[in-house]
């Protein structure tokens, strides 16, 4: 489960445009609507498509 909270110690946030700290903020605030959860059992689906998809050989050491 995320956290709210934000670490004062963490140095990467400054490093971030206001832009994309919005974005973050917001991607944070998403995340904590369930309707916006994905299922173990979804994710693994496209994760399986996505691994037994047929791919090119673009090696051409490799027959």
């Amino acid at each position: 489960m995320p956290t709210k909270e934000k670490n004062p110690d963490s140095d990467w946030w400054d490093e971030l445009t206001p832009n994309e700290q919005s974005e973050l903020d917001t991607a944070l605030e998403e995340s904590f609507d369930e309707e916006n959860w994905v299922s173990n059992e979804e994710s693994q689906s496209i994760i399986q498509q996505w691994l037994n998809r047929d791919l090119p050989i673009t090696d051409p050491t490799i027959s």
